[in-house]
């Protein structure tokens, strides 16, 4: 037989499980400085590059994401930004001669609900107890790890049992 928790388990222990923090950046630089729209990094702290587009006369965004950054929760903005720039100009040739015009740094301390066997028990599904209400998002039980995809397919069921 197996073990289930009530709703109203889940969500209460769904809360006090071990997250993992994401660490992103946005670097304005004085023109395009990525090979494509989005590009994985290998052998950097820096994961992921986004190309943002232009945002005006001369100005490039570039997005970085670093997941699971324990490492950066509490280092100084500056030196994740400095350091995120030297991988983007390690691994993209058109970065070198760029000129940085602006970086900001986001820390979200609880940005991933971690995959462990003992939490993925406790991940609700999308239809409750409670008349209308629905859950969405990677934290729920969708047979994925919690990623942006489950947060996705997670928002596909919720609303697909709206009628």
């Amino acid at each position: 037989r197996r073990f289930e928790l009530s709703a109203s388990e889940r969500l209460r222990d769904v809360v006090r499980v071990p997250w993992s923090p994401i660490v992103s950046t946005v670097h304005t630089y004085d023109r395009p400085v990525l090979p494509a729209r989005f590009v994985g990094l290998l052998g950097t702290a820096t994961q992921w590059a986004f190309d943002r587009g232009l945002i005006g006369e001369g100005r490039n965004q570039v997005g970085t994401v670093r997941s699971a950054a324990f490492a950066d929760i509490d280092r100084p903005l500056d030196a994740i930004a400095d350091e995120t720039a030297r991988d983007l100009e390690e691994a993209f040739p058109l970065a070198r001669g760029a000129r940085l015009l602006a970086a900001r740094v986001y820390k979200e301390r609880r940005a991933t609900l971690r995959a462990t066997p003992e939490v993925q028990r406790l991940r609700p599904p999308a239809r409750t107890s409670v008349r209308g209400l629905y859950l969405a998002g990677d934290w729920t039980d969708t047979g994925l790890p919690p990623t942006i995809e489950s947060a996705v397919l997670s928002g596909h069921r919720a609303a697909s049992l709206i009628s």
